[in-house]
């Protein structure tokens, strides 16, 4: 994650929503150590935050993060993909509100989790990246998201961030 994030310059013109399989209560330190390291304003998402250019929301542990008028709305529903938060919920939101402008990128991970959420994507005509085996520590989630047909990059880590500054631009 931190080499995509790392990588965006201080002036990055759309809002970013992370979503992360990681234990519970470590998100708000994981946002502080990204927020650190790169050019971007890293924080762990809220209940009502407003989407901000050139910031990193991250969603919390135990809370599906999805999208409302424009605005983060922390959903307590059911595990998806055995996950909460869970990719597929996030990028599903995201391919409703945003449509076409849509970027959904699936990076190294254990299980499936953003497959569904791909295809709802590509559905909208939004763009979808998916990292490389050889950069993947766990391939699994992006290997099933290639499979189900729904990519349009794969990519390795450290090009991502370069494709995500070339699809923003052209938007």
């Amino acid at each position: 994650m931190a080499a995509v994030l790392c990588r965006l310059p201080e002036d990055f013109s759309v809002p970013i929503v992370v979503v992360q399989h990681i234990l519970p209560d470590f998100t708000g330190t994981f946002a502080k150590r990204l927020d650190k390291k790169g050019n971007l304003v890293v924080r762990e998402g809220k209940q009502g935050d407003i989407l901000r250019p050139g910031h990193v929301y991250i969603a919390p542990s135990g809370k599906h993060l999805v999208f409302k008028h424009g605005k983060i709305d922390l959903d307590d529903g059911a595990c998806v993909n055995f996950s909460k938060p869970s990719v597929d919920v996030t990028l599903k939101s995201a391919a409703r509100l945003f449509r076409k402008n849509a970027i959904g990128i699936i990076l190294t991970g254990l299980g499936s989790d953003g497959t569904v959420g791909a295809k709802a994507i590509k559905n909208v005509k939004g763009i979808t990246i998916a990292q490389d085996k050889r950069t993947s520590v766990i391939f699994d989630m992006p290997g099933n998201a290639i499979g189900s047909g729904n990519i349009d990059y794969v990519l390795a880590v450290e090009d991502i961030a370069d494709k995500i500054m070339e699809l923003v631009k052209g938007r």
